[in-house]
This record gives C-alpha cells, structure tokens and sequence, in this order.
C-alpha cells in the first residue's frame, strides 16, 4: 500500500489558556463528547487520486493520519511514515495505492483513522475518527 500526500492545508491553532497563562484540561472527557468525526468522503465510498478528507475534532490544531495500520496508543509519539501522515487543520488530501494483502476486491478497501495529537507530536486521549473507502 503507498500513501501519497497530495497537499495539506496549514491551520493556525488557538489554545485557551488558564489563570497565569498555563493551558488547563479541565474534563478530557469534553474531547470525546464533542466528537472527533470524519466528514468526508462518507464510509464505504469509492475514492479516487487526491480526495479530500475532512473532519472535525474539538482539538484544532494537529492530527495524525493512520490508513490500514494501528493508530498510537494514547500519549505515545507519532511519526511519519508508509501509513501515517501528520497533519495541521482538519483536512488533507490522499492518494491510496493498492494494499499488499488480501483477495484483489479486498486490496482496494481501506481504513482511515484520524486521532488528535499534542503540540509535541503525542497522540490525546483515546478519540479516534474512522472511515472505510474503495479506491
């Protein structure tokens, strides 16, 4: 499987801080309960070179982008690489190639994961946003 990335938007994030300028996380349980969600393409649509994936997450700010692979445990780093793509914003454009494994219907299929990060890199929580599509 190859991942290409087409272009990735940059979005300047805002962070609130707390009494004496330190940012606070009051209830991590906000996180969750607003909903980390994939917008576009809807599960199970078909896709083709450079389509955009959107979401939306009460962490504007950074995000990784897993396909076909495990996404980091929570609190854990994420790096670049064959199957992951780190972003800023809530959108990123993607080329799917091909998976390695399975039957030839089965390779086209794929799983998205999108899961917020921290200023260094370091996966929040446990929010993941899923979507399945056929390229």
């Amino acid at each position: 499987m190859s991942l290409t990335v087409v272009a990735a938007p940059v979005v300047a994030a805002s962070l609130v801080a707390g009494a004496g300028g330190m940012v606070v996380a009051t209830d991590l349980e906000l996180l969750r309960d607003r909903g980390l969600r994939v917008l576009a393409p809807a599960d199970g649509a078909r896709v083709g070179e450079g389509f955009l994936l959107r979401w939306s997450g009460a962490a504007e700010g950074r995000y990784a982008v897993v396909v076909d692979a495990a996404v980091p445990r929570p609190g854990a780093g994420a790096r670049a690489g064959d199957h992951l793509v780190l972003v800023t914003g809530t959108s990123v454009r993607l080329t799917l190639g091909p998976r390695h494994e399975g039957s030839p219907s089965a390779r086209r299929h794929h799983e998205v994961a999108v899961v917020p990060l921290d200023h260094q890199g370091r996966r929040v929580g446990e929010a993941v946003a899923v979507v399945r599509v056929r390229a």
